[in-house]
């Protein structure tokens, strides 16, 4: 069956970026574009790209087959590739980046998968259509209104519930332009602007990320072989440093 490609035609904008003098500043423009073509990855300088891929032997949530994350000056751009043996349902497909933007590991919470509990913001959306083919991710914001250094779904500016009526906690709602996202085969590529996220960041900050069916995890990165005493694969966030 051929492959669903969803180009990001509403993708921010690199060459929006001139200063106020005229234009006479380069230009910066992202090495890689969000197009579902995924060669442009290959030739990121690879000291500078940070990869998470599934380990061999038994893993609890082993829908995610491998993650990277690159960030340049302006976004951070994560590619993956998912098992489609696991994500069988391509009518929703849920994919969540967890972010401890500031690299702070006293503040924010979150998911168990990774200690210590430091995520300050949780970003939330589809990488399909609803369709059976591939959408543009456009998620939404969410901030850990939880206590510091705990773990549970507290996604809530504290002190607002978690209602439909408060957008279920976002403080950006999914299609305000945060990401944009395509992808191919088995492969999607995602692109954050940084900016749009209210974060603090860090020059090296912590991530990671999930794939759910039916909203719930079938696949994380980074992750461990599940065992007794760590059934769930439970590990550290990814590290990324920004390309400047």
């Amino acid at each position: 069956m051929a492959a669903m490609l969803f180009a990001c035609n509403d993708k921010p904008n690199n060459n929006d970026n001139n200063n106020d003098n005229g234009g006479d500043d380069p230009v910066f423009e992202s090495p890689i574009t969000v197009d579902g073509d995924f060669s442009d990855w290959a030739g990121l300088d690879a000291s500078k790209v940070s990869v998470a891929t599934r380990p061999d032997g038994a893993v609890k949530h082993d829908g995610l087959v491998c993650v990277k994350a690159y960030a340049d000056e302006l976004y951070l751009n994560v590619y993956l590739e998912f098992d489609e043996m696991v994500i069988a349902d391509r009518n929703s497909a849920p994919f969540h980046v967890y972010l401890n933007a500031d690299g702070d590991e006293t503040t924010g919470g979150g998911d168990a998968l990774w200690a210590p509990y430091c995520a300050e913001w949780l970003l939330e959306g589809n990488i399909f259509d609803g369709a059976g083919g591939f959408g543009s991710w456009d998620p939404g914001v969410f901030p850990w209104g939880g206590e510091p250094n705990t773990t549970g779904w507290e996604w809530h500016p504290v002190g607002v519930p978690a209602d439909e009526e408060h957008n279920w906690g976002a403080i950006i709602t999914e299609g305000n332009g945060v990401a944009c996202g395509a992808g191919a085969g088995n492969a999607y590529e995602i692109q954050i602007m940084r900016e749009m996220v209210p974060a603090t960041w860090a020059d090296t900050f912590t991530c990671g990320f999930d794939i759910q069916q039916d909203w719930s995890t079938v696949g994380a990165l980074p992750i461990l072989n599940a065992t007794d005493e760590n059934p769930d694969g439970a590990t550290t966030m990814m590290v990324v440093t920004i390309d400047k």
